[in-house]
């Protein structure tokens, strides 16, 4: 007799295409890490409003710059106006914030790993000046053979039409495609579009955990 794991198993030998978010996957979360150095350089007293301002949200700026309706330079302005900040250097605010997103533990290496036997897409709520900043310190836009980020397509990982898009870009069907997120509502949002999909905690839970779906990383 079959049993449930052995079925599991079955399902998972097809998958062929693999789907990565970038903060909190590929790097660390820098913006919680920012905005502790941000109030501690320029005394900033308002901490829910400098939190608001770099939240994602279409209301918020932090969500304008993501979508691709404000540029980095239209942010850095906003962000010392609000905060009545003179600061001689404009792009220190995005120097320290990108700079604070670092890769994790053999991510890497992983993906150099994994893109020569599956198809790797990057699926990221981003800003285009932090991914050219990032790729330009750790050349890793090559293992991956498409990207969709929000700024491109001006959708949020909370808009339908955004998980559509990502559907026309896997090349297969969607359950031959698992997707790696650290967010519970992004994975539920692609559960519902029939993808497999992996909630990413750290390293060595990620790569014990995909092996669930027969794929083995040595790290």
């Amino acid at each position: 007799m079959t049993n449930k794991r052995e079925i599991n198993f079955s399902l998972y030998d097809k998958i062929k295409t693999i789907i990565f978010d970038l903060g909190g996957v590929i790097f660390t979360s820098g913006t919680h890490l920012t905005v502790a150095k941000l109030i501690e350089r320029y005394h900033i007293q308002d901490e829910e409003s400098l939190r608001l301002f770099f939240n994602s949200g279409r209301d918020h700026d932090g969500g304008l710059l993501r979508l691709g309706f404000i540029s980095m330079d239209e942010f850095e302005r906003r962000f010392y106006l609000k905060f009545k900040i003179k600061e001689k250097h404009p792009q220190h605010l995005r120097l320290m914030w990108f700079s604070n997103y670092l890769p994790y533990f053999s991510m890497l290496n992983i993906l150099k790993k994994l893109s020569k036997q599956y198809r790797l897409v990057v699926f990221s709520g981003n800003i285009q000046e932090r991914v050219e900043f990032l790729d330009s310190r750790y050349d890793f836009l090559k293992f991956f053979h498409e990207s969709l980020f929000s700024y491109d397509y001006h959708f949020s990982k909370k808009d339908q039409e955004f998980y559509n898009e990502l559907l026309n870009h896997i090349h297969c069907k969607p359950s031959e495609a698992l997707l790696i997120d650290d967010s519970f509502e992004v994975i539920e949002m692609a559960k519902c579009l029939n993808l497999h999909t992996l909630l990413f905690s750290y390293t060595e839970q990620f790569v014990e955990e995909m092996l669930h779906y027969r794929i083995k990383i040595e790290i």
